[in-house]
């Protein structure tokens, strides 16, 4: 049994990808399901007491509520009897899942229940490894989020999510006129620590640097709390009729956005992993992304993209320019990238799952 946020993309696929695989699934979870992400089998394994939340933005008080679930999820547990139960976001359903009382259990952090929660106070930090300790194995997405989770347990093995095969198309030849548009872009939810701000000011710079200025487009796919004052910043800048502000749209349609850029360009501040990068190297579309450690397992400075020092505007103005101007550099960073995202396919993923599964099923005494 599966319990976590039905409606989070990721768990979405992974459920309907262990489904399609044989495993006799069955999901819990706070929230109802959206009809159209689940086939009907499937949906009519999903037991959820129907009270939407946000695993990633409740605050401890809102956490401390899903204790009053807890007998939701007993009764579940009771019903179906599951072998194994898997928890994905720790500081959530993890917290549920440790209460639970089944000795075969799963989590499976995701990034901010390991990076950020913790860090809010030595009670925090003194919950979270109490939850960790108490499943039988704590799984996390790549090696820097591994690193992070051993702070607080040994118990951590790396398991990605992986990417459908949708994402392992190239990216077509787009042409829109005799200069065809260069479109820069990103997928990324507008808050702060994912610095569109950067982006949208690196822009402007390259603009004014590149000889096809004029073909220049940037394509922001996302919504968040500051798509305002980002708005206003490329208005500052005097790029506002060369930028598009999409607004969230369904996962379903991300690599069709995907597509439509020639660069790709992440410029976090603070990550675990690097979802959209990945997908943008699947689809053969070349990467610029910021420095930090999280992007060390995907991007390969001058292999697999670029990377340029975090939070600073003209250095990734300037690696956006040289990938506009050196096609040679373009193709022998999408070979290799190709080559990279081929470890990261859903179906090697789900394999890997279903073998930890088993193999802590024989564990059992």
């Amino acid at each position: 049994m599966i319990i976590g946020d039905v409606l989070a993309p990721h768990l979405v696929k992974w459920s309907r990808a262990l489904f399609a695989a044989g495993i006799d699934l069955y999901l819990w979870s706070l929230n109802k399901p959206e009809k159209a992400d689940y086939e009907d089998e499937l949906l009519a394994r999903i037991s959820s007491p129907g009270i939407y939340v946000d695993a990633n933005k409740e605050g401890t008080m809102g956490k401390l509520g899903y204790l009053k679930q807890l007998g939701h999820l007993r009764q579940t547990i009771q019903r179906f009897r599951p072998d194994i139960l898997h928890a994905h976001y720790a500081t959530s359903y993890g917290l549920l899942g440790a209460m639970s009382g089944v000795k075969n259990f799963i989590i499976s952090v995701w990034g901010s229940d390991v990076m950020s929660f913790p860090g809010k106070s030595p009670i925090h930090r003194f919950l979270l490894r109490k939850v960790l300790n108490r499943a039988a194995q704590v799984q996390a997405t790549g090696e820097f989020l591994r690193k992070i989770t051993e702070q607080f347990t040994d118990k951590v093995k790396v398991v990605n999510f992986g990417l459908e095969n949708s994402f392992f198309s190239r990216n077509p030849v787009k042409v829109t006129g005799v200069v065809p548009e260069i479109v820069i872009g990103s997928v990324k939810s507008l808050e702060s620590h994912y610095r569109i701000d950067v982006l949208i000011k690196a822009f402007a710079i390259a603009k004014k640097k590149s000889e096809v200025s004029q073909n220049l487009k940037l394509l922001i796919v996302g919504d968040g709390a500051l798509k305002s004052d980002l708005q206003k910043l490329s208005v500052q800048e005097g790029i506002s009729d060369e930028v598009e502000f999409t607004g969230r749209q369904p996962y379903s349609t991300i690599a069709d956005f995907h597509r439509r850029m020639d660069i790709h360009v992440c410029t976090s501040e603070r990550e675990s992993f690097g979802v959209s990068i990945l997908e943008a190297m699947a689809l053969g579309i070349p990467v610029i992304c910021s420095d930090i450690p999280a992007f060390d397992e995907l991007v390969t400075d001058g292999v697999t993209g670029l990377r340029f020092r975090q939070g600073e505007p003209d250095n990734l103005a300037a690696k956006i320019l040289s990938l506009i101007n050196n096609d040679a550099l373009k193709q022998s960073l999408l070979t290799h990238a190709a080559e990279r995202a081929q470890y990261y396919k859903l179906n090697r993923c789900v394999t890997l799952q279903i073998e930890t599964y088993r193999s802590l099923l024989s564990k059992r005494v």
